[in-house]
């Protein structure tokens, strides 16, 4: 039995799944290939939902037979950078860590948004098309900065505790 496994919770839609494979990319890069569960949250404040709790649980116990541990992470968005937070993203960014901590769930901050970690322009509309083109072009890892990702707490545009918090539950290749 292998000693963790993964539920993955994306801001992204299952449509999209733009956001997974950004973070797919990234693992690649630094851990190698790592089998995880997606959970589509459709949106920042998803983890509210009552069909996305269930979801979490219904992975969780698909894991419970191959893996004696399981972590459940949040990747979201802080859509500003932190200290020009309205009250309300404030209040929005607050919600999601209690909720994480309540939970026993960690938390996967990009500031602000996960484009800007990722270095890729895009707009709304072309979010699934350039997050497509991400991960066909960049499986030489380049363009990802470990400085950036490797923060604790992410302030900044373009920065991101990614790498600082799955250092916790990977070793690096």
């Amino acid at each position: 039995m292998e000693s963790r496994g993964f539920v993955f919770c994306f801001e992204s839609n299952e449509e999209s799944k733009s956001d997974q494979r950004y973070v797919d990319a990234l693992i690649t890069c630094f851990y190698g290939k790592l089998p995880f569960r997606p959970v589509f949250m459709d949106g920042k404040n998803g983890y509210k939902k009552r069909a996305v709790g269930k979801e979490i649980e219904r992975q969780k116990k698909l894991l419970e037979y191959d893996y004696s541990e399981i972590a459940v992470i949040l990747f979201v968005d802080t859509d500003d950078e932190i200290m020009s937070l309205s009250s309300q993203n404030k209040k929005e960014l607050d919600d999601v860590k209690k909720f994480c901590a309540d939970h026993g769930y960690k938390l996967v901050l990009f500031v602000k948004e996960i484009e800007d970690v990722f270095k890729v322009q895009t707009d709304r509309k072309h979010k699934t098309k350039a997050s497509k083109n991400f991960l066909l072009n960049n499986r030489n890892c380049d363009n990802l900065k470990e400085e950036n990702l490797s923060k604790s707490d992410p302030v900044k545009k373009g920065e991101s505790n990614i790498l600082h918090i799955l250092d916790n539950h990977l070793k690096r290749k």
